[in-house]
This record gives structure tokens, sequence and C-alpha cells, in this order.
């Protein structure tokens, strides 16, 4: 599997915004759009999403858990 972010910002907060895409190594029709939240110390915000990452995957399905 992978994880690539495409994009990156710093919000008004200084957390680290990335947009990219997961998916499986073997079979890239199945990538999923994801945004990763980091703080401002580059480790992940866990109160973001889940566990620091929002997923919408190739269905169309969004995933979202916690705070955003």
């Amino acid at each position: 599997s992978f994880d690539r972010g495409n994009k990156a910002l710093v919000d008004n907060n200084g957390k680290i915004i990335v947009v990219g895409e997961s998916g499986t190594a073997e079979n890239n029709s199945t990538e999923d759009a994801v945004i990763w939240r980091y703080n401002s110390d580059g480790s992940l915000d866990t109160s973001f999403g889940d566990g620091g990452k929002v997923v919408l995957n190739a269905t169309g399905d969004l995933t979202i858990a916690g705070n955003i």
C-alpha cells in the first residue's frame, strides 16, 4: 500500500494540511483521496478525522471521525 501527498499548506493555527491519495501498489485503480493534518511540530494531529486523516474512498464514501 502507499500514501502520497500532492499539496500542502499551513493554516492560520499553524496546522499543516496535506492532500493526496492512498491505495495499494498492486492495483492503483483503488486509490482514495486523503486529507492529513499535522501539528506545527510535524506530528499527526490525532484530533482531526480518524487518527489525523479523512478519507474519501474510490466509491465516493466519506470517512470522518473526530473533530475537523
